[in-house]
């Protein structure tokens, strides 16, 4: 990575206080970026009577928003440039290859660009950055995000799941609720491994 930093004093102790436990004003909230629907980490300070400051310390990112980590080649949810929610919402995990053809064995952030289910089901290298456990976990919990709403979706019979058949004993919402549930699951993994 280059070593061109955007990082001030500021982000720092924004970032350390959302990791402290002395904290309990920092709360997530809906906004608007730019016109847009977005979130955002915020601080309230009681600043007089029935008066309170807001301190945004992150927004959550918009998809009007590129990501570009300097160095490095701009990142993206998959090769073809779709978002995380076009790729997330697909009906099933697909099987993403590599650009040589080839199947991921192991979580990577080119796998996770290839494909966010690529957090879920591949296997976590036993000294994975921290650059690509917080990618994951964004990836995870957006991928739960999606399974949830195919979920809805196969209660209403607007979708059946790719791997439903008669046979397989499983409803279409059943499968999806084992998606979302392996989604979780990562999730959890990764944010245990993130305190550790």
């Amino acid at each position: 990575m280059s070593d061109m930093s955007f990082i001030t004093p500021g982000h720092v102790n924004a970032f350390q206080a959302l990791r402290s436990q002395l904290y309990d004003n920092i709360t997530l909230t809906s906004c608007r970026i730019n016109g847009e629907p977005g979130v955002a980490i915020i601080m309230l300070d009681h600043v007089g009577e029935d008066k309170v400051a807001v301190m945004p310390l992150f927004v959550a990112l918009t998809k009007s928003m590129e990501l570009e980590f300097p160095g490095e080649k701009e990142w993206s949810w998959d090769r073809q440039g779709n978002t995380k929610d076009e790729v997330c919402g697909r009906e099933a995990p697909p099987d993403a290859k590599t650009s040589s053809g080839e199947t991921y064995k192991t979580m990577s952030l080119e796998a996770i660009g290839a494909d966010p289910w690529n957090a879920v089901y591949l296997d976590l290298p036993e000294h994975a950055s921290d650059r690509l456990l917080y990618t994951a976990q964004d990836a995870s919990i957006e991928c739960a995000r999606a399974a949830r709403r195919n979920i809805e979706a196969a209660r209403e019979g607007k979708i059946k799941h790719p791997k439903w058949s008669d046979e397989s004993g499983l409803s279409s919402q059943d499968l999806y609720q084992k998606d979302w549930q392996m989604a979780i699951d990562r999730y959890n993994q990764l944010r245990t491994r993130l305190r550790a």
